[in-house]
């Protein structure tokens, strides 16, 4: 039985992901959610993360993760554009949020 995909939104962490100092933004919460994100991806769940962009471009692959961006700004109409765009890319069956992007 292959495991359902699972989509993690998390506004500010791929700095932790990508291991960028240059972009320190990270709290507990990135923190804990990358440990629930690499927990999962261990238990055979295909993990995608929905993150702010920071210049890496729509779509990344680091690690076991598919990384999808979208843009935080203040014209928040294409905020949710590019946001719902991530989610449809990412086509998981379980959606967690974490923060508010």
């Amino acid at each position: 039985m292959t495991e359902p995909a699972i989509c993690i939104v998390c506004g500010n962490i791929y700095p932790l992901l990508a291991n960028a100092d240059d972009l320190l933004i990270v709290g507990g919460s990135e923190v804990k959610t990358l440990l629930m994100g690499q927990s999962l991806s261990q238990l055979g769940f295909p993990i995608s993360y929905v993150t702010e962009e920071f210049g890496q471009g729509p779509e990344v692959h680091i690690g076991n993760f598919r990384v999808l961006s979208f843009r935080l700004g203040k014209n928040k109409l294409k905020q949710a554009v590019t946001l719902l765009g991530a989610l449809q890319t990412a086509d998981a069956a379980i959606y967690y949020v974490r923060g508010a992007p």
